[in-house]
């Protein structure tokens, strides 16, 4: 007796237990040559053929696999990323859900055949403010967000800082640049510069109208702001309470910052 659990091309059985008490192994093998009978606790070769017009096979499990390990097997046999394959089986696009299993259409079918889309790469220099270059290898059609991505100085940017690239002179900032590189201009070979800037400053005032009487107070500014903005800013939420902030100073790590005198931007005001 043979009990094996199979994928069945025409019909409606899917996955269920078949008792084979006359089949003999010669006719078992007969059916699955044929395209009907698929046994999926046996290996199966995919076809891969790709938009750059090479074709070659993988072996998967058919019960086991799922869409990302035909996707890992294809980033093994073309360097492709799985995060840059557009897997379809027919129209259906694959790598929308690689945590599925194979669908059974693939399985069923007696030749099984993927199309891969994959991408066409540029390679771009980037220079940071510390003057060290990386060479990043992407997607022409990806965006500049995309880029950021890519760069290791750019991996733990604050809430407040903000990359920008220079490319000839010309700010482009990803946040703004919804295009893809090419229609941005960039191709392969293309250098850019990076700054980091600070878009705003957090500060946090504790303020002293006496020895016992202290209001916390949290601040949004400007980096280019000066400590006179600061002062209008911390008279805002104090104005229900009909202060009146006629002589401020400023303290931080016991140095002292008078917004008479202190008159540049807040931005490197550190002791």
């Amino acid at each position: 007796m043979i009990n094996k659990e199979v994928e069945c091309q025409a019909g409606v059985l899917s996955k269920i237990p078949l008792n084979l008490f006359l089949l003999d192994r010669n006719l078992l093998e007969q059916l699955q040559a044929s395209g009907n009978l698929r046994l999926i606790d046996v290996e199966m070769q995919i076809t891969v053929k790709t938009s750059s017009g090479k074709t070659f096979l993988v072996t998967l499990h058919p019960g086991k696999a799922k869409v990302y390990d035909l996707m890992e097997q294809i980033e093994r046999e073309l360097d492709v990323p799985s995060r840059d394959q557009k897997l379809y089986l027919g129209s259906a696009l694959l790598s929308e859900a690689p945590w599925k299993g194979l669908p059974r259409k693939l399985i069923c079918n007696p030749q099984p055949t993927v199309d891969v889309k994959v991408p066409e790469y540029i390679d771009i220099t980037v220079e940071d403010q510390n003057g060290d270059s990386h060479t990043v290898k992407i997607d022409k059609e990806k965006s500049l967000t995309a880029l950021i991505k890519q760069i290791p100085s750019c991996s733990y940017l604050q809430e407040n800082e903000e990359a920008i690239f220079f490319f000839n002179g010309k700010p482009l900032p990803p946040s703004k640049d919804k295009g893809t590189l090419t229609s941005i201009g960039l191709c392969s070979g293309s250098k850019l510069e990076l700054k980091v800037n600070v878009s705003f400053l957090q500060i946090f005032v504790d303020v002293w109208f006496s020895k016992y009487e202290k209001y916390a107070i949290s601040i949004r500014c400007s980096p280019e702001e000066t400590f006179k903005d600061l002062v209008k800013k911390v008279e805002l939420p104090l104005g229900t309470r009909e202060r009146n902030l006629e002589k401020v100073t400023f303290a931080m790590d016991g140095r002292i910052f008078d917004p008479e005198k202190d008159k540049g931007p807040l931005k490197g005001k550190r002791s």
